[in-house]
């Protein structure tokens, strides 16, 4: 796997292409600003915002307002620039590895993806740094994603590099020409549709089974970033993916190729669905109500058929998705 890009000739490239430094797969917003210009439109950005907005920046910073002054300001941002920049130079250090990692993986299991991920653009974004920077490609922001629009990943500096062999799983899934990344399509608005729950549970078995390591929580901060996380990914989308495996009788691996889109298991589990639920892929979307307890016993009787009353509370948005479930299975009651 080659470490850098082709060497063009400067005229054969774009503008904005030229000021990229060559090689580089992994940008930060130091490849294109000097540090202490930066932390300048940080500070002058902050100077300039609302009082509720401060605030908000100032907490994230460990600052309160007692002891708020330019000097301290600033110097909270050089910290967390100096942060910025050693998760910057993890991430190109380590790129490699995962890139190793999730081929050992595909290769091991006979996955063939729908991209090769290793000329995938990664940009290292954060999201206070971010008001001092003037390049668009950096503002893909609050959290780390893919974003097909430029088929690049955006990696949230203040994440752990799992997070990154996750994004690298929906990169991997990604198909321009079929207009899909996974189990989402993208809709001629742009706008995604598809299968949330599902996508997202291959994107977790992929991300476990290619991480370096587990997340450190190691603080509070930590443990509240990765809350929605472990909640949501884990306890929610994941355990539902399993659930359907076993209601279907799939394997996780062969789930996994038909998210990559190959063949014959993405026809294979289009036509198992069919003739199981009498439904597309998309038609279960609604299936995911949660991740607590409640939910999860929820979720089993609905797969398994069973009789069961869901209460939508007054919540029209509820409402219109129980009903959209209950088009598929027929067992559900749905009470106010």
């Amino acid at each position: 796997m080659p470490d850098e890009e082709p060497q063009f000739e400067p005229e054969q490239l774009p503008k904005k292409e030229q000021e990229k430094k060559k090689g580089k797969y992994c940008l930060s917003y130091l490849d294109f600003q000097e540090p202490i210009e930066l932390v300048d439109k940080v500070f002058l950005e902050i100077s300039s915002m609302s009082s509720p907005a401060q605030k908000k920046l100032f907490l994230k910073l460990g600052l309160n307002e007692a002891e708020i002054t330019p000097e301290t300001l600033k110097n909270k941002l050089f910290e967390r620039l100096e942060g910025y920049e050693r998760k910057s130079k993890e991430v190109i250090r380590r790129r490699s590895e995962i890139i190793n990692s999730f081929l050992k993986w595909t290769n091991e299991n006979n996955i063939t993806p729908m991209q090769n991920i290793d000329t995938i653009q990664i940009y290292i974004f954060d999201n206070i740094l971010g008001y001092g920077s003037e390049e668009k490609d950096f503002k893909k922001g609050p959290i780390s994603q893919f974003g097909p629009e430029s088929n690049a990943i955006y990696f949230d500096a203040d994440c752990d590099l799992d997070i990154l062999s996750h994004e690298y799983i929906h990169a991997a899934s990604y198909s321009e020409g079929m207009k899909c990344i996974g189990f989402r399509t993208i809709n001629e608005d742009g706008n995604i549709g598809g299968n949330q729950w599902l996508d997202e549970g291959c994107a977790v078995i992929g991300e476990h089974a290619t991480r370096l390591a587990p997340p450190s929580l190691e603080n509070k901060e930590k443990l509240e970033l990765y809350e929605e996380k472990i909640n949501v990914y884990e306890k929610g989308y994941l355990w539902l993916t399993k659930l359907f495996c076993k209601e279907i009788g799939w394997t996780e691996i062969d789930l996994v190729k038909a998210h990559f889109g190959q063949q014959p298991y993405r026809n294979n589990l289009e036509e198992t669905v069919k003739e199981k639920f009498g439904c597309t892929i998309e038609d279960l979307n609604p299936l995911f109500l949660g991740y607590s307890d409640e939910s999860h016993t929820n979720m089993e009787s609905i797969l398994s058929g069973e009789e069961i009353v869901l209460h939508t509370k007054g919540n029209t948005g509820l409402r219109e998705k129980y009903d959209k479930l209950k088009k598929v299975f027929k067992s559900i009651i749905i009470s106010e």
